[in-house]
């Protein structure tokens, strides 16, 4: 629907395993990841980003899109890779144990979240946007990329290739408990694309309501073999299990994160290559 509606290109769907830290208590947790590969304007990926919150009914909506590093960085990209074909990271216990094995040796809090990937040689590999700016906060990234990730690297089972960027971070949100309808993602929406921008996403979203209950009531994925776990008033659409990285299962589906959370990945240039994942509270 998102891709259509605002120009971009849907290239690739990957449903895996993503996770987050709580900043506060440290209390860790992961969720089946269902990302989107799309070409797409920068304006298209606002756009896309605030349909897919008001589609999904998220609370927030992150978009990357990487670039060279500046004098003043706002935001950075990690990449993990595994490499030599041995296809480690495709299972989701030992995702789990890489994510486990990183925020240990984070001593910085630098790491919020993960999502997990297919690079275009099809290696698997794990994402990591860090919304925090500045040369200090480069060199510390840096410094735990050469030093804490070489080490658990040379641990691991497996090769770990590491990237490392600076990225634009953009932030689209709606409190639903005050926005009821989705202002805020419509009115963004239509700040960008005018006002037939939003033509139609009201429908768009009845659609998707009733294709989801539809699949719950026919007992697709879900904790006893059904459907997927649905309810579009409190949060949105997913499933409780996590598929294996690379596992094809319907599209458009989503992942679960506390506070019903989204992010799009984006790549370099005006029409650019970006990652989407659908992320949603259970």
């Amino acid at each position: 629907m998102v891709g259509k509606r605002f120009g971009g290109a849907i290239t690739d769907l990957v449903h895996s395993t993503g996770g987050w830290t709580d900043p506060t208590t440290g209390a860790r947790g992961a969720q089946p990841n269902a990302q989107l590969q799309m070409l797409a304007s920068k304006q298209s990926l606002e756009m896309g980003a605030n349909a897919i919150g008001y589609l999904m009914n998220q609370t927030e909506v992150l978009a990357y899109s990487t670039k060279d590093f500046t004098q003043k960085p706002k935001g950075f990209l990690i990449g993990l890779v595994e490499t030599g074909g041995t296809e480690m990271l495709t299972d989701d216990l030992n995702i789990r144990a890489l994510w486990g094995k990183l925020v240990d040796a984070d001593t910085e809090g630098l790491l919020g979240g993960f999502s997990t990937f297919r690079a275009p040689d099809g290696s698997p590999g794990m994402s990591i946007a860090i919304d925090k700016g500045g040369k200090g906060m480069q060199d510390k990234i840096q410094s735990f990329l050469d030093e804490s990730v070489g080490k658990i690297g040379a641990d691991m089972p497996y090769n770990i290739h590491h990237s490392f960027s600076e990225g634009e971070i953009l932030r689209a949100t709606n409190d639903w408990t005050e926005a009821k309808n989705g202002q805020s993602y419509l009115g963004r929406i239509q700040e960008i694309g005018g006002r037939n921008a939003i033509s139609g996403l009201v429908r768009d979203r009845r659609e998707l309501e009733a294709l989801v209950k539809a699949d719950i009531a026919k007992g697709g994925p879900g904790p006893e073999g059904g459907g997927l776990q649905a309810d579009f008033e409190q949060g949105g659409v997913g499933g409780p299990g996590a598929p294996q990285a690379g596992q094809q299962r319907a599209p458009a589906r989503a992942r679960a994160r506390p506070g019903g959370q989204t992010e799009l990945f984006a790549g370099r240039g005006l029409d650019r290559e970006c990652l989407c994942d659908i992320d949603t509270a259970a």
